[in-house]
């Protein structure tokens, strides 16, 4: 998929995403097996269009070597997209309105699962 067809709020934590962390893979795209190294999935599940206005509910899966460091990374992720509202010149609101341990992951892995909504001026 390329960078014009995703969707803006998709695009947008993406790059948010994988500025916060360098060198961990950070996709829209679902992984076929479970990953031996941290990951983040990024993907919009729902929200409105306007005019002018995206308002993306986000879903972040975040994969860690351990149920402590992927919630290390799940906060981290938080705090890095609401903190880009700051400077972003679409982002005007971020709000995480959900954070757990993935109850559907793979018995033995470590993978915690956020939602945001997202305001991007369009």
């Amino acid at each position: 998929m390329t960078e014009s067809m995703r969707d803006p709020g998709t695009e947008i934590c993406i790059k948010i995403l994988s500025e916060a962390f360098p060198g961990i893979e950070v996709t829209s795209e679902i992984p076929f097996d479970r990953p031996e190294e941290p990951m983040i999935q990024v993907s919009r599940t729902g929200g409105p269009e306007t005019e002018f206005t995206s308002e993306p509910t986000m879903q972040v899966l975040v994969w860690g070597g351990s149920d402590a460091a992927a919630s290390s990374m799940a906060l981290t992720a938080i705090h890095a997209v609401k903190d880009a509202v700051l400077d972003h010149e679409r982002l005007s609101h971020a709000e995480c309105t959900e954070m757990s341990r993935d109850e559907w992951a793979a018995m033995g892995e470590s993978r915690y699962r956020i939602q945001m909504k997202l305001v991007i001026d369009l």
